[in-house]
C-alpha cells in the first residue's frame, strides 16, 4: 500500500538557524526564492513557471543557506511569480506592530485573514480537489 503523504514528516535536513526542515514546509534560499518541500525531499519552487526546476533538498542546501519561512512570509508571497509581494507586505507588518504580540489566536480570524484565492490554491497544492460555493440571500 502507497504511503500517504503527511503533513509534518520530518526531513533530515536543518535550516541555517537549526530548525528540522518538515514535508510542506515553505522554504526560502539566499537569492529570495521561495520553495514548497514535497514528500519525496524536492524543493517545489512556488510559482507558475513551468520550466522551473525542483532541487533536491541536498542540493539546495549546499547553494546557499536556507531558512523556514513563517507562515507572514508566506502569506505575502505571489503564488503567481513565487516572489513577496512588495505592496501588499508592509501595511500587514505595520497593522501587525500595532497588536499585542500575545493575543490569543482564533483559526477563524487566521483563515479570514487568507484570501480565499491563495486558500484554494493551496489546498489543491497539497493534493485536495476543491469546489466551493458561496450562499447569497437576496431579499425581495
Amino acid at each position: 500500500m502507497a504511503k500517504k503523504n503527511v503533513l509534518g514528516v520530518m526531513t533530515p535536513f536543518k535550516d541555517s538557524t537549526g530548525e528540522i526542515i518538515r514535508v510542506h514546509n515553505y522554504v526560502k534560499d539566499s537569492k529570495g526564492n521561495c520553495y514548497v518541500i514535497n514528500s519525496r525531499h524536492l524543493a517545489v519552487p512556488m510559482g507558475d513557471d513551468p520550466n522551473a526546476a525542483a532541487y533536491t533538498l541536498e542540493s539546495l542546501m549546499q547553494q546557499g543557506p536556507v531558512t523556514i519561512m513563517s507562515p507572514e512570509e508566506v502569506l505575502a508571497v505571489n503564488y503567481v511569480s513565487g516572489r513577496p509581494k512588495a505592496a501588499k507586505a508592509a501595511p500587514a507588518e505595520k497593522k501587525a506592530e500595532k497588536e499585542p504580540a500575545a493575543s490569543p489566536v482564533d483559526m477563524g480570524i487566521v483563515l479570514s485573514s487568507i484570501s480565499e484565492v491563495d486558500l484554494v490554491a493551496e489546498l489543491r497544492r497539497r493534493g485536495y480537489c476543491v469546489t466551493a460555493v458561496k450562499p447569497a440571500l437576496i431579499q425581495l
